[in-house]
Order: C-alpha cells, then sequence, then structure tokens
C-alpha cells in the first residue's frame, strides 16, 4: 500500500510541474513585428473592405519577410505572452514608444522650411 502512496504522490509531484513555456522570439523581435504590424493595420484603415482583405496578407507577409520571422512562430509566440499580463503591458509600452518616436520624427521633417528639403 505503501508503494502505491509513492506512486501517486509521485505522479502528482511531476504533472504539477510543468515547464514553462517561453517565447521563441526575443522581445527586441516581437517589438519590432508588433510596431510593422501596427503601422501596416493603420495604412489599411481608409482601405474598403475588399481592398483591405487582400493588403492585409500581403502587408503581414512583407513584415515577416522583413524581420526574417515565420508567422506561425510570432502567432504562437503572441499565444504564449498573452498568458503573462505584465509582458503584455511591457512589450506594447515599447510598442507605443516606438510609434511616438516615428511620429516625432515625422513631424520634425514637416517642420523643415522649403529651402532646406
Amino acid at each position: 500500500m505503501k508503494i502505491y502512496k509513492t506512486l501517486i504522490l509521485g505522479l502528482v509531484l511531476f504533472m504539477g510541474c510543468k515547464e514553462e513555456i517561453k517565447p521563441t522570439l526575443s522581445d527586441e523581435k516581437l517589438v519590432n513585428v508588433l510596431t510593422d504590424l501596427h503601422l501596416a493595420e493603420a495604412s489599411m484603415l481608409t482601405l474598403n473592405k475588399k481592398l483591405k482583405d487582400s493588403m492585409h496578407v500581403i502587408y503581414y507577409e512583407q513584415v515577416f519577410e522583413i524581420h526574417q520571422v515565420q508567422d506561425s512562430i510570432f502567432f504562437k509566440d503572441l499565444e504564449i505572452i498573452r498568458k503573462d499580463p505584465k509582458k503584455v503591458e511591457e512589450l506594447y509600452t515599447r510598442v507605443i514608444d516606438n510609434l511616438d518616436q516615428l511620429d516625432l520624427k515625422e513631424s520634425e521633417i514637416e517642420e523643415i522650411p522649403e529651402e532646406k528639403k
């Protein structure tokens, strides 16, 4: 009887010790891909539905190609990260910072006088 209790206890402990699954891609890579995907989404806001659907596929493929990331790996990593709200907040804070920096650069370009362009 003692052996059965030991086996059951061992099985319970073994099943309770799940290895934490971590994303394949680095945080930096995820932030850069997410930033570009948000830019792609923003560029499609004014398109009609049919054109938007076509461009969505093209833009996403281009972003993954530019960053040399397989879409399946990216989306798998995204699912892993969604289980950790603090990580999501950390990554999206960085994405927003990237987008803000791009907006600042665009504003600076618009302020350049005509003779300097």
